[in-house]
C-alpha cells in the first residue's frame, strides 16, 4: 500500500486544483454580476432617454397647440389682452373673486414668471393680427407678483381683521372687542 506520505502531495495537488477552481467559479459570479449590473444600468439609461425623449416632443406639441390656439384666438380678438387669452385657453387658472364681487379675475401667476412658455408666445405676437395703425397690445413682463391689468400689484388685504381704508359696504357698527368700530359681515 502507498503510503500517506506519497499520497499527499497527490492530494495537495487535488485540493489546489479544487481551490483553484472554486475561484475561478467566484470569479466567474463576480464577473458575472459585474456584467449584470452594468447591463441594468445600461437599460435603465436607455430608458431615461427615451423617456426624455417622449417629454420633449410632449412639450413641443404643447407648445404647438398653444401656439396655434394664441394664433387664432389674436385673429378672433385682436385686441384682447393677455389675460383674456390665458382665460380662454385654461379657465380652471382664471380665479374669479367669490369673497367680494365686482373683482376681475385673478390669473394663475405662473403664467407670469420668466420661464413662462405662455407669455413668450404673447410677446412674440404682439403686433400679430392687429390694426397696423395700432400700437399693438401690452407686452407681458415677467414678475413674481400678481399685478392688475392696470400695472398695480395685487395685495390681498386681510378683509376679516378689518384692514384698509375700504370697507365692505353695508357693513355693521360694532363695539364687539374691536376698537375700529366695523364688523364686515352684515346680516340685514
Amino acid at each position: 500500500m502507498v503510503s500517506n506520505i506519497a499520497l499527499k502531495p497527490l492530494r495537495d495537488m487535488e485540493m489546489a486544483e479544487k481551490l483553484n477552481a472554486m475561484n475561478l467559479d467566484m470569479e466567474d459570479a463576480e464577473a458575472q454580476r459585474e456584467i449584470d449590473q452594468r447591463m441594468r444600468n445600461l437599460q435603465e439609461q436607455q430608458e431615461l432617454e427615451e423617456m426624455m425623449r417622449i417629454k420633449k416632443e410632449a412639450e413641443e406639441s404643447c407648445l404647438v397647440a398653444t401656439k396655434d390656439h394664441l394664433l387664432e384666438f389674436l385673429r378672433d380678438h385682436p385686441d384682447a389682452s393677455y389675460n383674456e387669452w390665458i382665460e380662454d385657453l385654461h379657465p380652471e387658472n382664471a380665479h374669479a373673486g367669490t369673497l367680494l364681487e365686482g373683482l376681475s379675475k385673478t390669473i394663475d401667476h405662473r403664467f407670469y414668471v420668466d420661464e413662462s412658455d405662455h407669455r413668450r408666445l404673447w410677446n412674440d405676437n404682439l403686433h400679430t393680427y392687429s390694426d397696423p395703425n395700432s400700437k399693438g397690445r401690452a407686452f407681458v413682463a415677467a414678475r413674481a407678483k400678481q399685478m392688475k391689468d392696470n400695472g398695480d400689484y395685487v395685495d390681498a388685504e386681510d378683509l376679516l381683521s378689518g384692514g384698509g381704508d375700504n370697507f365692505a359696504s353695508g357693513a355693521a357698527e360694532t363695539n364687539e372687542g374691536n376698537t375700529d368700530g366695523f364688523d364686515l359681515i352684515n346680516f340685514d
